[in-house]
């Protein structure tokens, strides 16, 4: 389970909240953090350009983000101003860059508008994904376990293949690749259930203690042997917060998906020959303002954090 875009918003809502506790002294000042050739740069201005930085702006010391972003605005304006003067702002590529701006922007808030809706989520819907999700709550583990993964661009990568389907010991495994001179990467990792992704739970479920598996990925091989096993049980009453987050996270996803689709149905859309559907081969391609799922970790993941 990975987390929607929605944690994205609410991260960014989060960092604003907190820079807004900081603007608070300043507002009484003045609500203007610089002005360049009489242009105003608002403390509200600095505290947006911040928060869209997402989760990269908690990790940073905020007095010196401010001032690094607030510097990099104030270059910003400056080279604005000389586009102007130089009339760029009337040439064509420039007006269509600033259009499909505008359309990512109102799309975006659009999005955001859609996510600030509160779901209902009753305590049979918490009961009944608990119940579910046995491996997440009633027999949640933290799992120790040695990975170990060879690219499959290398040479002598199908040997490696045919070597690990006849072998029963990582340590056995990883001495013939290096008798073999294979590059490989080697870890040992301690994660409970909902840190490990589903394609790696349930080979780690069925593994006993001191067993080796492998999963063959696009891009190569991932072979583990599981060193231990311990049960963490999450009791209902624990878990119910960060479930009930992740099913207003999916409902909204739903309701995102319906509105797009009733939005579709409605509209007159007309396509032109060579851009027919079906005409191409096509992928699927996150956008930003349509973007429903990113790669954070989920409110399970973050609900569970700190039980270990």
């Amino acid at each position: 389970m990975r987390t929607t875009s929605f944690y994205r918003l609410f991260l960014a809502l989060f960092i604003t909240l907190l820079l807004g506790c900081d603007a608070a002294e300043t507002s009484d000042n003045s609500q203007v953090a610089a002005k360049v050739n009489n242009v105003e740069i608002t403390v509200h201005q600095l505290n947006q350009a911040i928060s869209a930085m997402g989760e990269e702006a908690l990790n940073k010391d905020q007095q010196v983000l401010r001032q690094a972003v607030l510097e990099n605005m104030i270059l910003q304006t400056l080279m604005e101003n000389e586009a102007e003067k130089a009339d760029l702002d009337r040439e064509p590529h420039v007006m269509q860059s600033i259009e499909a701006a505008k359309r990512r922007v109102l799309a975006s808030a659009y999005m955001q508008q859609l996510a600030t809706i509160s779901p209902s989520i009753s305590e049979t819907d918490i009961e009944n994904y608990y119940s579910a999700n046995t491996d997440l709550f009633a027999n949640r583990k933290l799992f120790i376990y040695q990975q170990v993964t060879v690219e499959s661009d290398i040479a002598k990568f199908d040997n490696a293949h045919k070597k690990v389907q006849q072998t029963e010991e990582l340590n056995d495994f990883t001495d013939w690749l290096n008798n073999n001179a294979i590059p490989f990467k080697a870890i040992t990792k301690a994660k409970t259930s909902e840190n490990i992704p589903p394609s790696l739970l349930k080979p780690l479920s069925t593994l006993d203690v001191g067993q080796m598996g492998f999963i063959n990925l696009a891009d190569g091989l991932v072979v583990i042997q599981v060193k231990d096993k311990q049960l963490q049980p999450v009791e209902l009453e624990m878990a119910s917060p960060a479930i009930r987050q992740h099913l207003k996270g999916q409902q909204r996803k739903a309701q995102i998906q319906k509105t797009v689709e009733m939005l579709k149905n409605d509209a007159v859309i007309e396509y032109s020959d060579n851009f027919q559907p079906g005409s191409v081969e096509t992928t699927e391609i996150n956008d930003d303002a349509l973007q429903t799922e990113a790669s954070q970790k989920s409110y399970i993941e973050k609900g569970l954090q700190g039980l270990n």
